[in-house]
């Protein structure tokens, strides 16, 4: 009883370590506020200056300022209520992983003191033939016990270890929540918050693998309960268990963290580039209407002279075939004549 009490250090391990993320949480907050503001201002200053160079209409400058307005503002209010926020996403995904394996109260201890049980089982059976009537079958049988032990150790430093990364990354990291105060910057923070959801579902598969893996726990209990030294099949075959259910217990968090958490985004960063995008397919329209515009009046023009030109040929054509009929047409002789005039009658 004393071994499993003492065994509960594990999760004093981690409430220590989730003391000093709240420590350094605090301590951090101040800090990436500072640079949150800093950045805020030198983007706005920024945008004013493109929209002015551009001679852009202060509607739409108006606009996208709003529209940033909205996005920063929920930025800011994460850095504010990240004490509250992070450690609600943490202590979540522990609490529905506990209650969806059906063990409310599961933590780093509880496995690691189900490997502990086994081995003590095969242990009693191994203490009970004494030193002088020992076995091959109860070394094997020992050392399948051991095999349970530390297979059951690591998937609790696995879970002790998400929860210290969990902890730890939320107080230090609030600090990259900072740099999201500007769109050359803001990648800094989309990865961190993909990393800490993805730690949070990390902790979710882990306590849903444990909690299938103490229900097998006790069938296992039960069955060792009538074994014999001299037969180590069962403990051989139990050690084999506890190997793949170790295997399964590391990859299957890891893998579900890496593809949440590379997939996890705010698009905070599209959307300063979709807003800059808009602005700038806003002013290429604006200028081929002005173009078009121009063009078109131009056409207009040419048409109108054309037309003009067109009009005074006519008339001076016509001019000519009037006054040919009443003037003595002068023609020009070929080479050699003299030119005549005509005889009156």
């Amino acid at each position: 009883t004393t071994l499993f009490r003492s065994m509960n250090n594990l999760d004093n391990i981690g409430q220590t370590f989730q003391w000093a993320g709240q420590r350094y949480m605090a301590i951090m907050q101040p800090f990436a506020e500072k640079i949150f503001l800093g950045l805020v201002l030198i983007e706005i200053i920024i945008t004013c200056v493109h929209f002015l160079a551009d001679q852009d209409e202060p509607t739409r400058l108006l606009a996208e300022l709003v529209k940033k307005s909205l996005a920063l503002g929920f930025l800011y209010a994460m850095i504010v209520n990240a004490p509250i926020w992070f450690s609600a996403i943490i202590q979540g995904f522990q609490q529905i992983g506990g209650q969806a394996a059906g063990i409310p109260g599961l933590s780093p201890s509880s496995a690691f003191n189900s490997g502990l049980a086994l081995f003590q089982i095969i242990y009693r059976g191994f203490g009970s033939l004494g030193w002088f009537h020992v076995t091959l079958a109860a070394l094997i049988a020992l050392i399948a016990g051991l095999i349970m032990f530390l297979s059951f150790a690591l998937i609790a430093a696995q879970m002790l270890l998400a929860l210290c990364e969990a902890y730890v990354g939320a107080g230090g990291g609030v600090l990259l929540l900072g740099f999201s105060g500007s769109r050359w910057t803001i990648k800094f923070a989309e990865g961190f918050l993909g990393w800490i959801v993805g730690v949070g579902i990390k902790v979710f598969f882990l306590y849903l693998m444990v909690g299938i893996g103490l229900t097998i726990t006790a069938g296992w209990n039960t069955a060792l309960i009538g074994w014999t030294a001299g037969d180590p099949s069962l403990p051989l075959t139990i050690a084999g268990g506890a190997l793949i259910f170790m295997v399964l217990a590391w990859t299957i968090p890891n893998t579900a963290a890496s593809i949440v958490g590379g997939a996890v985004s705010l698009n905070l960063s599209h959307a300063f580039e979709a807003a800059m995008a808009g602005y700038g397919l806003g002013r290429i329209l604006t200028s081929q209407k002005s173009v078009g515009a121009e063009s078109g009046s131009s056409t207009q023009g040419s048409h109108s002279l054309g037309a003009s030109l067109e009009a005074g040929d006519k008339a001076t054509a016509n001019n000519h075939g009037g006054s040919a009929s009443s003037r003595p047409t002068v023609r020009m002789p070929a080479r050699g004549n003299v030119i005549s005039s005509p005889t009156p009658n």
